[in-house]
C-alpha cells in the first residue's frame, strides 16, 4: 500500500470525546457517567454559549444537544455551528416529541434524533457509531491534505506526466499531447511517480482521484492501443505440420496481461 493511503499520525494523536450541551445539570451528569463508564471520554457544557466560549472543534468525536435550552436553544446552536464549519456529528436530545423539530434538525444535518431520557443501551450504540464514523472522516481529510500537500511539490511537467500515466497514454501520446520530447516526459513521469511512491498507472489514476483532481465520470480510459490489445486476447498458436494441428507448449502461450499492459504503458 502506498504512503498517501496510510492513516496521518496528526489524526491517531487526537482522542475522541463527546461534548455534551444541556442545562439540567443531572441529565449532563448522568449521561457523563454513562459514558466514562463506557471507556468514552467526555466533556459538559451547561448552554450554548459556554460551548461556543469554551469547547473546542478539532478533536473528533461527537455533539449531543439539548433542544430546549435557556438563551440559544439547540437549533439556533446548530446553525451556528454550520456556519462555522464545524463538522461534529450533532445528536439532539429533547424530552418534547416534536415532530417538525426532529424533521428541521435532521434537514440541517443532524445525525439522529432521540427522546430523554434514553434507554442507555441505545444511547451508547448511538455516540459509538458516530463517533467512529467521524474519526473515518477526519483521517480521510487528513490523508488527502497530505496527499494533496504532496502533489504540489510537481513542477509543471510532472504533473502532466502523471496525467497522462493516469489517462493511459503511451509516452509518444504525452510527448504529443504536450509538445515535449519523449526522453522529456519519461524523466519528468519518472520524477512524479518517485516523488509520490507510485508504480502503476492504476496508483496514478486513483491518486488524482483521491485529491480531487480528476473526476472519474471525465477520466479517458485507456488509451485505443492499450485497450485493443488488451480486448484482444491472446489466443493460442496452432502449428499445422502434415495436417495435424498441434497446440504450442502452455508456457508459450501463457502471457501476463498486467505485465503486457505496464509495458505498452512505459513505451
Amino acid at each position: 500500500m502506498t504512503v498517501w493511503k496510510n492513516a496521518s499520525k496528526k489524526t491517531a494523536l487526537m482522542k475522541p470525546y463527546v461534548r455534551i450541551v444541556d442545562d439540567e445539570e443531572d441529565v449532563r451528569t448522568s449521561m457523563a457517567l454513562l459514558l466514562r463508564l463506557a471507556g468514552i471520554d467526555v466533556r459538559t457544557y451547561e448552554n450554548a454559549a459556554d460551548l461556543l466560549e469554551n469547547g473546542e472543534f478539532e478533536t473528533p468525536g461527537c455533539l449531543v444537544l439539548d433542544i430546549r435550552m435557556p438563551g440559544m436553544d439547540g437549533l439556533h446552536l446548530q446553525e451556528t455551528l454550520i456556519a462555522r464549519h464545524v463538522d461534529l456529528p450533532i445528536l439532539f436530545l429533547t424530552g418534547h416529541g416534536d415532530v417538525d423539530t426532529a424533521v428541521t434538525v435532521m434537514r440541517r444535518g443532524a445525525v439522529d434524533f432521540i427522546q430523554k431520557p434514553p434507554a442507555p443501551e441505545v444511547f451508547l450504540a448511538a455516540i459509538r457509531k458516530y463517533v467512529a464514523w467521524h474519526e473515518r472522516v477526519r483521517a480521510h481529510v487528513v490523508r488527502v491534505s497530505d496527499a494533496r500537500a504532496k502533489y504540489e511539490t510537481l513542477t509543471l511537467r510532472e504533473e502532466e506526466g502523471l496525467r497522462g500515466v493516469a489517462e493511459g497514454l503511451l509516452n509518444k501520446q504525452i510527448a504529443f499531447k504536450y509538445s515535449i520530447g519523449i526522453e522529456t516526459v519519461k524523466t519528468y513521469r519518472a520524477n512524479a511517480l518517485a516523488k509520490l511512491d507510485i508504480r502503476t498507472a492504476v496508483d496514478a489514476r486513483d491518486f488524482l482521484i483521491f485529491i480531487g483532481e480528476i473526476q472519474l465520470d471525465t477520466l479517458p480510459s485507456l488509451s485505443n492501443e492499450v485497450q485493443d490489445f488488451l480486448a484482444q486476447g491472446v489466443e493460442d498458436r496452432e502449428t499445422r505440420e502434415g495436417g495435424r494441428n498441434d497446440r504450442a507448449d502452455d508456457s508459450t502461450m501463457r502471457i501476463d496481461r498486467n505485465a503486457v499492459r505496464e509495458s505498452l504503458l512505459n513505451d
